[in-house]
């Protein structure tokens, strides 16, 4: 490896895989607000800093014990009721026939139940909701970086993160870092925390054409005290005008018509 040059670590090596049992919408939602998390995590650190400079900054900012996150109940039966509504919310979005469905609103507890009852997102990621915010706190297990180092074995970075999140007007996810915290006190550098303030952390998301479909078929995302609603697209008024067929002319109105239009065309 060049330690001159930045690298970047491909998504697929987080062990971020698509779950192919699971519906699109469901895959994009909950690997959305995950990755970017992760992602938090250090993969960015990989745009901004060399190979040996990156593993250098883990080490020094990683801990040898994970951070014990907030463990939320569920049952197998409260899982599906959820994979199925957001199944069926992603469904109602791409049906171009049906008018868009209700905004879905999933409170912050049943938002953590989702994230974890997936294996590679147990124990490392938990979110909370606050106005125009998402807090994640966050243990990434840094044996995903060993192929760069072995003295990151067996480390954690651990840490607590707030970052926006919103639809751009072309339709695509746009999150942006506000604060990131180490739970052992020390500081990022700050070029790195001016790197991740500029960049869109949800980039990586926005290359999977399957999800971006979904995206765009949403208005917003509002993020509110405990919980977060995604608005569908709402279809504008003249569409919906058009899409209303006026009454039907009787015989003497069209007669009329065709009368009208043949004399306004002599005149001309």
């Amino acid at each position: 490896m060049n330690n001159d040059e930045p690298t970047e670590m491909p998504v697929s090596e987080l062990g971020l895989g698509r779950r192919r049992n699971r519906g699109c919408f469901y895959y994009g939602f909950i690997t959305a607000v995950c990755l970017i998390l992760m992602l938090l995590g250090g993969v960015l650190l990989l745009v901004v800093v060399g190979g040996r400079q990156f593993v250098k900054v883990l080490e020094e900012n990683s801990e040898l014990k994970a951070a014990e996150l907030p463990v939320v109940v569920s049952t197998e039966a409260q899982i599906k009721s959820l994979t199925t509504r957001l199944d069926t919310f992603g469904e109602a979005l791409e049906d171009e026939k049906a008018q868009p469905p209700e905004p879905l609103e999933l409170t912050e507890e049943e938002v953590n139940q989702l994230i974890q009852s997936e294996n590679q997102f147990k124990g490392i990621v938990y979110v909370d909701f606050e106005p125009d915010r998402i807090r994640g706190k966050l243990s990434l297990p840094l044996d995903l970086f060993a192929r760069l180092s072995s003295v990151l074995k067996g480390r954690y970075i651990n840490g607590e993160a707030e970052f926006s999140l919103k639809i751009t007007s072309q339709g695509l996810l746009d999150a942006h870092l506000e604060d990131i915290k180490l739970s052992n006190g020390k500081d990022l550098p700050i070029e790195v925390k001016v790197e991740f303030r500029r960049e869109n952390l949800a980039k990586e998301i926005n290359q999977d054409v399957d999800v971006v479909k979904i995206i765009k078929k949403l208005d917003r995302i509002e993020i509110l005290k405990d919980k977060i609603r995604l608005v569908p697209l709402r279809k504008k008024a003249a569409d919906q005008v058009k899409a209303v067929p006026g009454p039907i002319p009787s015989g003497d109105e069209f007669e009329k018509a065709v009368d009208a239009f043949k004399e306004d065309a002599k005149q001309k």
